[in-house]
């Protein structure tokens, strides 16, 4: 209980007392290349990641940091819960907007930060802003952006995965960028559901190699959903690694 008081009151001033971080990263020059303005904007909201996860009490190791690419990406990860986002944000090693729920339009500075970070805001079960969703991120992309969109899960915290939304993916096919799957293990481990309790845990944050075979259209959507997800499950139990390492 009291970790999850730090987190929250952590949170809180740290939004409250951003305001003039905001203001600048708002302002940046126009002209600034895409890279050059993400790693600005991103500072601050890696800083707030990694805070909230060392406050957690919990550690993180990062496998294949290699693998990411100076170039704009679809990252796909798999969803385990809240703690996947200050995670992702405060150990990837390249700045990236995320898909996230429309609800988050109505939190005040949070919403800004969304924005400056170019994230896109959803809601799955209305198609019409899906599309529009999707066309932001196509814009996104092609502007030199990344971007992370999470997997379907089969519920909180597990390791199965549903079929991945091919809509998601197309993304990356229509904006001509390479996918990297991030496979996220631990974060389920952190709070237990139903409670407010925090517990420490180990996380792992695994980059899968990147896919490109979309990018020369010698693969179908189905054989590239399968190769993501396969990405996915072989990064929660390692098998990418160890094949990589037996090579």
């Amino acid at each position: 209980m009291i970790r999850t008081i730090y987190i929250g009151g952590y949170s809180l001033s740290s939004l409250f007392f951003s305001l003039s971080e905001l203001n600048r990263v708002r302002n940046l020059p126009p002209l600034m290349s895409p890279a050059k303005r993400d790693k600005e904007v991103h500072d601050k909201p890696k800083k707030w990641g990694r805070r909230v996860i060392e406050l957690t009490g919990s550690k993180v190791e990062v496998n294949k940091k290699e693998r990411l690419l100076d170039e704009p990406v679809l990252f796909v990860s798999n969803y385990q819960g809240p703690y996947d986002i200050p995670a992702l944000l405060g150990y990837i090693q390249k700045p990236f907007g995320f898909f996230s729920k429309q609800k988050f339009e109505n939190y005040p500075l949070w919403n800004q930060w969304m924005n400056s970070m170019h994230c896109v805001l959803m809601d799955r079960n209305d198609s019409a802003r899906m599309k529009e969703a999707y066309r932001t991120g196509i814009h996104l992309l092609t502007q030199g952006h990344s971007l992370l969109v999470f997997a379907e899960h089969k519920e909180k915290g597990s390791k199965d995965l549903h079929h991945l939304n091919g809509e998601d993916l197309s993304m990356a096919v229509e904006a001509g960028v390479p996918i990297v799957p991030v496979s996220i293990d631990g974060t389920k481990e952190i709070d237990e559901q139903g409670t407010f309790r925090i517990r420490p845990s180990t996380l792992s944050v695994h980059i899968g190699s990147p896919i490109r075979e979309h990018l020369d259209d010698t693969i179908t959507k189905p054989q590239l959903i399968k190769k993501v997800e396969e990405a996915l499950q072989g990064g929660l139990l390692k098998e990418d690694a160890e094949k990589e390492d037996q090579s």
